[in-house]
């Protein structure tokens, strides 16, 4: 695995990532290993010995140092012991991945295939996560180098359609059939479904299976949803309207985002308010087409300040490009007087979270333009913005 570790650290150097541990050295590990009741397999010790511990290896998860790893096996131990629930946690797990309530946990049993695992305090699920410790570093790899993982605003996120097609690379002839098998069973309770709608009856019980069904088809990433979510968006039913537009934007349709612009007039707030949020995940900063129906949406105090333009300020905060900034700036001098305007702060907000430091050099510009008064309501917005942006100067 040598060469994928070089690649990450390539990768890392070129994201200007700190967040990594040193590796571990052959004693210290020898001495932590030596506290469990297995031994470590090697594909793993040599993580430890490329490096013991890295923040955000995957998105939301910490690959954690070995004495971390160690120290929630013993307390996952002891909470079988208080709970008296012998499938808790198994002996042979060793966590390794920590995400608030849930883990990564790799079978060091050697007599079964050293598979990683998904465990989480909330469910009695576990689902399989990688097959070995090796797919594992290539998938992870193959993701940075494909973008399916990638940094947003300094945090590491991730796009779940694309991850899904690079796993389709490493996973087994089996688990690619299991995952085919589950895309079909959805589709027959689909199928039953529209044989039920057209019957027209129980609607209420109908609509209830149609958000379900919703929700089981994003929740595959698998492309082949979208078009099945796209029927959902002539439904009578503004929920599941709703729904289905948010479920396009969790699948990054970016070919239907025609489709959800001609959404953002629907009659229905929800539906406005989920469509909204969809296409601010789809958005980046080439989609310039969308800064006016967005601005369009943050400015519009027809339902008061509402989830909508807040859905729109986040949406608006990922076109980081100047023509976004440079409506923005309008749009807050045109709003600048207004002391309780709501549109004055959501604007703040967004010009904030876009992370652009030249956007306070362009304000400053504009103070000479201006009366005194205005000028200092200019210098009261560049400190909020400074805020938001966390700049010290």
């Amino acid at each position: 695995m040598k060469e994928l570790f070089y690649q990450l650290d390539n990768i890392f150097e070129d994201l200007d990532r700190e967040d990594m541990e040193s590796p571990i050295s052959d004693g210290d590990f020898k001495m932590l290993a030596a506290k469990l009741p297995f031994e470590i397999p090697r594909s793993l010790e040599q993580i430890y010995k490329w490096h013991n511990g890295i923040d955000c290896l995957i998105p939301n998860y910490d690959f954690m140092p070995l004495s971390g790893a160690i120290a929630e096996y013993d307390k996952l131990i002891r909470l079988r012991e208080e709970f008296q629930d012998e499938e808790f946690f198994n002996d042979n797990f060793l966590p390794i991945f920590w995400e608030d309530k849930s883990y990564l946990v790799l079978d060091c049993d050697p007599s079964y295939e050293q598979s990683i695992y998904y465990i989480a305090f909330d469910t009695n699920e576990m689902p399989e996560k990688y097959e070995s410790i090796e797919q594992m570093i290539e998938i992870i790899v193959d993701a940075y180098l494909s973008r399916a993982f990638y940094m947003e605003d300094g945090s590491l996120v991730k796009n779940s359609v694309l991850l899904r097609k690079i796993e389709n690379k490493y996973i087994s002839s089996e688990r690619q059939a299991e995952r085919e098998e589950k895309w079909q069973r959805i589709c027959i309770d689909l199928r039953k479904i529209k044989d039920r709608d057209v019957e027209d009856i129980d609607r209420e019980q109908i609509d209830f299976e149609k958000t379900i069904i919703i929700d089981r088809l994003y929740r595959t990433y698998d492309e082949r949803a979208i078009d099945y979510l796209m029927e959902f968006l002539n439904d009578d039913n503004p929920e599941i309207v709703s729904k289905a537009a948010y479920g396009l934007g969790e699948l990054r349709a970016r070919e239907r985002l025609p489709e959800l612009l001609y959404l953002l007039n629907h009659p229905d707030r929800s539906v406005r308010c989920l469509t909204t949020c969809a296409i601010g995940n789809i958005a980046s900063a080439e989609d310039e087409l969308l800064i006016q129906p967005l601005l369009k949406l943050l400015t519009d105090e027809s339902g008061g300040y509402d989830i909508i333009q807040i859905n729109a300020s986040e949406a608006l905060s990922r076109l980081k490009n100047s023509k976004a900034v440079t409506k923005l700036i309008d749009l807050l001098l045109l709003h600048l007087s207004e002391e309780e305007s709501n549109i004055k702060q959501l604007v703040i907000s967004t010009i904030g979270q876009m992370g652009d430091i030249g956007v306070i050099e362009k304000l400053e510009k504009h103070k000479t333009k201006v009366s005194p008064d205005n000028a200092r309501l200019i210098d009261r917005a560049i400190k909020e913005i400074e805020e938001i942006l966390s700049i010290d100067y």
